[in-house]
């Protein structure tokens, strides 16, 4: 900013002085016209009254002869003054030497004229003033001709005289008035612009409680005015400012995960609690320092990442943390770019997620699914064994106690043929819990192939392995309009065949069994329903998905208790749930939620 040559008192009174002297000028200009003016007019009376003093006798014409009388009378010297009789002859004269010279041969107005016009004329050239007048009788009879020449230098002089003491006057005018006017707004505005000035320098330190005095609510008082109001709204958006700088702080002290804030030129411009304890430094340290000395790796990558328009930044870069040797430590950096309103980026902030532990626990997850993974595969490979090994020897009980029946059957006591069939029927018993006992096997160890498929198609090849449960019970299965899923085909047909069995066979005695498997859209899924008239489901706080859990009597209804364990988890592979409603005695529905195809719905 340019500093002024001079103060704003000395340029405001140098224009007030300015505009006085053109003023005072302007008026000694107005009033000394208006003297001259006067002074002639006046001049012009006492010339006439003289000339009428003459034509009424009250003054004799031989007053013209005197100087000091006409100097007295009119005022100014008198140069010339003369009568003209009627005959064109000087009579009387101020100069006896016109005395009886012709008025025609003598410089001035033609006495002609002044006879023939009857009037007066006044003529005036350099400092001198001619007045020629007709004078006439008190009848009207014209008598004599006046002429008079007076000398007007002593107006002249007068009128300068005038000026003179008239710029003296304005001059002391001027200078008191300028002096007045300097101290008024010395008084009225430097004074208050001083005291403004003062406010605004503590402001300008941090000082924003400091208000301007406004003792007069007048065009300074409004701007006065206005400046506190502008400092009070500062004052709130600062106030505001450090509010948010607390809050952002005190996030940011609070976040576990380390939080940077990286300039362009590579420096840290703000920084956790936390990113300092990661990156082994004190937070005050970090501030200003370049990031590249931290994390040199990552560094290097960052800005053209920034850089690029509309770049989200990396989700997951491990990086290896600063540490004391034997202390390895990893993170997981998230970055994503700090731009202006424009767009432009102004840096970037980098997210530093300790994964120390997770990793550790990662690799002993790792481990432990290893283990169980050759754990599973012993166990699948013993499982299958085991059943084979089993089935040999059931097939033996079931062939040879059949045997001893046909061959002995007749001679054999009822009691032992009692017994026979109990040894048949729990062989025959063994062998369903081994089978199915194998499929549950099957469908935890084994993963299933996923492929968009009808499911109609798995229900109707479920309704044809239960074709001897329908026919048997007398049974009637109804598919609605069913969606295309996304599954592993061999498990959604057990699935279906495993509820749809169950409805066959949990009957009410002498009523058919009506089966219908139904399905509605939901947000994400498909819910398949299966719904059936049977006995109904009174579990009495059992989980009827429990592995080897059964409600019925083995005798009334056989089976393993070991059908809705496997539903169950066929549907948990396929990321679905599976659930019942019941009314004993009315029936019961299950519902299953499958994942969409995808591709057709």
């Amino acid at each position: 900013m340019n500093k002024p040559r001079f103060g704003l008192i000395a340029r405001i009174a140098t224009l007030v002085l300015l505009i006085e002297i053109i003023a005072c000028g302007l008026l000694g200009f107005f009033y000394v016209q208006r003297f001259s003016q006067a002074e002639m007019d006046r001049l012009h009376a006492q010339l006439r009254l003289f000339a009428q003093l003459v034509a009424q006798e009250n003054l004799p014409i031989s007053a013209v002869s005197d100087g000091a009388m006409l100097r007295a009378f009119i005022g100014v010297p008198c140069e010339q003054a003369m009568i003209i009789g009627q005959g064109g002859w000087v009579i009387a004269a101020l100069d006896p030497a016109l005395l009886g010279q012709s008025a025609a041969s003598l410089p001035g107005d033609d006495p002609a004229w002044a006879a023939g016009s009857g009037g007066e004329r006044f003529r005036a050239w350099d400092d001198h003033l001619s007045y020629t007048a007709l004078l006439r009788a008190a009848n009207g009879a014209p008598l004599y001709i006046l002429r008079l020449t007076v000398n007007s230098a002593e107006i002249n002089h007068q009128r300068l005289a005038i000026i003179l003491r008239g710029l003296a006057l304005a001059g002391l005018v001027v200078v008191l008035g300028s002096l007045a006017i300097l101290l008024m707004t010395r008084a009225m505005i430097t004074r208050r612009l001083d005291r403004s000035l003062d406010v605004l320098l503590r402001i300008e330190n941090g000082d924003l409680s400091s208000r301007i005095e406004v003792p007069v609510a007048d065009e300074l008082g409004r701007l006065q005015d206005g400046i506190n109001s502008m400092t009070a709204t500062i004052g709130a958006l600062v106030g505001q400012h450090r509010r948010n700088e607390e809050e952002i702080t005190a996030i940011l002290d609070a976040i576990a995960d380390g939080v940077l804030a990286v300039g362009l030129d590579g420096r840290i411009l703000r920084c956790n609690p936390s990113a300092a304890r990661l990156l082994g430094a004190n937070a005050d340290a970090l501030a200003a320092q370049d990031f590249a000395a931290c994390l040199p790796a990552l560094a290097a990558r960052l800005p053209a990442a920034w850089q690029q328009a509309g770049s989200a930044g990396e989700a997951e870069i491990l990086v290896e943390l600063p540490r004391p040797p034997g202390e390895p430590r990893e993170a997981e950096a998230s970055h994503a770019p700090i731009l202006d309103q424009s767009g432009a980026v102004l840096g970037g902030v980098l997210v530093l997620h300790d994964i120390t532990e997770r990793s550790k626990t990662e690799r002993r997850l790792q481990d432990a699914v290893e283990r169980l993974t050759v754990s599973n595969t012993e166990l699948e490979r013993f499982a299958y064994v085991a059943s084979h090994d089993l089935q040999e020897p059931l097939r033996t009980i079931v062939s040879f106690t059949q045997l001893l029946e046909r061959r002995w059957g007749e001679s054999l006591p009822g009691e032992a043929r009692e017994y026979s069939g109990f040894v048949i029927d729990a062989a025959k018993h063994m062998r369903l819990l081994i089978t199915d006992l194998l499929t549950y096997s099957r469908v935890n160890s084994k993963s299933s192939r996923q492929e968009v498929l009808p499911l109609e198609d798995c229900c109707e090849a479920a309704l044809r392995n239960l074709h001897e449960s329908l026919q048997e019970s007398g049974g009637a299965v109804t598919l609605a309009d069913l969606p295309w899923v996304r599954g592993d085909k061999i498990q959604l047909i057990q699935l279906f065949q495993n509820l749809i069995g169950n409805a066959l066979k949990f009957r009410r005695p002498g009523v058919a069994p009506r089966v219908t498997v139904s399905a509605r859209r939901l947000d994400d899924a498909w819910q398949v329903d299966v719904a059936d008239n049977g006995i109904g489901i009174d579990a009495g706080g059992q989980d009827v998905f429990e592995i080897f859990n059964r409600l019925q009597a083995r005798q009334v209804y056989p089976g393993s208790g070991v059908g809705l364990a496997i539903c169950k988890r066929i549907v948990q592979k396929h990321g679905g749930a599976i659930w019942y409603d019941s009314q004993p005695g009315q029936g019961t529905i299950f519902h299953v939620t499958l994942p969409l195809s995808g591709a057709r719905e």
